[in-house]
């Protein structure tokens, strides 16, 4: 389901269905949550799969197929994609064979929380590397939610002739209702994306020799 609808857009701003097309709407919204991962996550390009902790082993035997990525817990998947979802296509897994072959592996599942399976498991001896982006929060967090509304309305704003802003007449002069600024938007938006990067998820496990892993990974990247 998406984050976001049109009718969220024009429930919380003076942009109308007459201004602003449905159709059209869904495309400007589209490309804002573009913008809006670019904004808040970090890019990771071929991480390579190592052990994390005792839950988190990332065996390469030959048998098994789920694996996690080294920002797994806390940290949380972003959306690669920009479908407003999280699925297979967010994350791109390379298998580097004991002979030297670079191949890309098919990605069965993954959870937004950095957890993903193979469709097949890699053979020992193998690498393997993950490109994906890593995000403070989930994609379905309500920060994410109201960053989108306010980045489409800053954008929608800009894109408005002031002649098709409301007007009214009061004793004979001509009124115009100027709906809230794209650059008081636009505002809004950046003040929700340091929200979003400031937030830092910790976690701890407990190893089987009593050593502390910690994960926590400030987000202001």
């Amino acid at each position: 389901m998406a984050i976001v609808l049109p009718c969220d857009i024009y429930d919380n701003s003076d942009i109308d269905e007459d201004m602003i097309s449905e159709n059209k709407m869904k495309r400007m919204i589209t490309r804002a949550w573009k913008t809006v991962q670019e904004d808040c996550t970090l890019e990771i390009q071929e991480e390579v799969l190592c052990y994390i902790d005792s839950y988190r082993k990332n065996t390469i035997d030959g048998s098994n197929t789920t694996f996690y990525v080294m920002r797994s817990y806390p940290m949380f998947f972003g959306d690669k994609d920009g479908s407003q979802a999280i699925d297979i296509a967010d994350i791109e897994v390379i298998e580097y064979t004991s002979d030297k072959v670079r191949q890309k592996v098919t990605v069965a599942t993954i959870n937004e929380n950095g957890q993903f399976t193979l469709s097949s498991a890699p053979a020992s001896g193998s690498k393997l590397t993950e490109s994906y982006l890593s995000s403070p929060i989930s994609i379905n967090h309500s920060l994410y939610k109201d960053a989108l509304i306010e980045k489409v309305i800053a954008i929608g704003y800009s894109k408005l002739d002031p002649d098709l802003y409301s007007t009214t007449s009061f004793r004979g002069m001509k009124l115009t209702r100027f709906p809230t600024s794209s650059i008081a938007s636009e505002k809004k938006y950046r003040g929700i994306v340091q929200q979003i990067l400031g937030i830092q998820g910790a976690v701890v496990r407990q190893d089987d020799d009593e050593q502390e892993y910690y994960m926590g990974v400030k987000g202001v990247y």
